[in-house]
């Protein structure tokens, strides 16, 4: 085979790393949008062994970090366990790398909320505050706040902090959502439903291929059923 000149190498290179970045990109919301977290860990498991300078890279670990949690959601004791412990570790990571990472922080903070502990809570204040800091849209970042408190059972402050996240980002349908399920699990259906039509109005510019996939048919039923109760245990993801 032929060496190509220099300045091909390069090119092709960057093509490549392009190419790869999107390809993560692409199985990663393929895999959460359909609920393939085991999948989508085993194809990005499988690049990284390719290119293992994405362990150095934020957004590949956050990205890794996020499927061991969600597919740790699903699971019990001793296997939860041990992907929780996964998911930690390359949050942890990417914290070491990168201390003003407030997709890391939050990362941290997902695990202890998961875990109903109040030890999220200043993770997520953290996360909140880094975002800020950052200039990055911070509507839900606060949100995770309320979240938190919502867990912890403290719904007059969960409602704070979630409609305070929705007023920084009015424009972002999962705001809404978050106030969907909690004005759903405090019985405030008035709120409730208020809340799911702002949701519709911003949820159908998104393309027909999402709204087909589990996670977009889960927001719709969620928007059907706003006038329904919903119990704590429907929410633990």
């Amino acid at each position: 085979m032929k060496r190509a000149p220099e300045n091909t190498i390069t090119h092709n290179i960057k093509e490549v790393k392009q190419s790869v970045l999107s390809q993560i990109e692409t199985i990663f919301f393929e895999s959460t949008n359909n609920y393939a977290y085991a999948e989508g860990i085993k194809h990005l498991r499988r690049i990284q062994k390719q290119y293992p300078r994405l362990l150095k890279s934020e957004d590949f670990l956050m990205k890794l970090g996020l499927l061991y949690d969600h597919l740790a959601m699903g699971e019990q004791s001793t296997k939860k366990a041990k992907l929780e412990k996964q998911a930690l570790a390359l949050y942890q990571k990417a914290l070491t790398l990168y201390p003003k990472s407030y997709r890391a922080w939050w990362g941290i903070g997902r695990i202890w909320w998961h875990r109903e502990s109040k030890k999220a809570l200043p993770y997520a204040k953290k996360a909140r505050a880094l975002a800020i800091q950052k200039g990055t849209a911070s509507g839900l970042y606060t949100q995770n706040i309320g979240l938190i408190y919502e867990r912890l059972g403290k719904y007059k402050l969960a409602e704070r902090w979630l409609l305070k996240g929705r007023r920084e980002n009015p424009r972002d349908w999962s705001a809404h959502l978050n106030l969907v399920t909690f004005y759903r699990l405090t019985h405030n259906f008035k709120e409730s439903k208020k809340s799911a039509a702002r949701v519709a109005k911003l949820f159908k510019k998104e393309p027909a291929t999402f709204k087909k996939t589990p996670w977009g048919q889960k927001i719709q039923e969620s928007m059907r059923d706003a006038g329904k109760p919903l119990n704590l245990a429907k929410i633990k993801k």
